[in-house]
């Protein structure tokens, strides 16, 4: 990041650690959101980036996604940055994957203007109950990031 740019950020990002909601941080309390898969995300279009074997890297493409998504969360009132991995490799480990890869979305969003207040980060490794959401390719399809605003 260039000095400049850095220091374009650096209030907004100070003040959101100040307040304590800095993304990979707790939510002040009473602003938890749930970001948990369930019926209240049904019928929604969620933004996914997909990611290589054992890497939290965004692509120069990712980041052109990531620029769109952050446009549309501009207006969520909480967006859930949701992080996973395939099923290879031990538990723990996949599991410090999925968030660092959320965090990565989360920086990305973040750096695009979205509000760090608005923004929950959550790494849950291998998929949510072990289901998988590929097909024929379903472990490239379960390391993802998926965005999901919430209204």
């Amino acid at each position: 990041m260039s000095g400049t740019r850095f220091l374009q950020f650096f209030p907004i990002l100070a003040l959101a650690m100040l307040a304590g909601t800095a993304h990979g941080a707790e939510p002040a309390q009473g602003t938890e959101v749930d970001c948990t898969p369930s019926e209240q995300y049904a019928g929604q279009s969620i933004p996914v980036i997909l990611f290589p074997v054992d890497s939290d890297r965004l692509s120069p493409k990712d980041m052109e996604t990531l620029r769109t998504i952050a446009r549309r969360a501009r207006y969520a009132f909480s967006v859930c940055v949701i992080g996973q991995s395939d099923k290879q490799g031990r538990s723990a480990y996949n599991n410090a994957l999925a968030l660092r890869r959320a965090r990565a979305v989360a920086d990305a969003l973040i750096g695009f203007g979205v509000s760090p207040r608005v923004v929950t980060v959550r790494g849950v490794g291998e998929p949510f109950g072990g289901l998988t959401f590929g097909g024929a390719d379903k472990e490239r399809q379960d390391r993802r990031v998926s965005v999901v605003f919430v209204r």
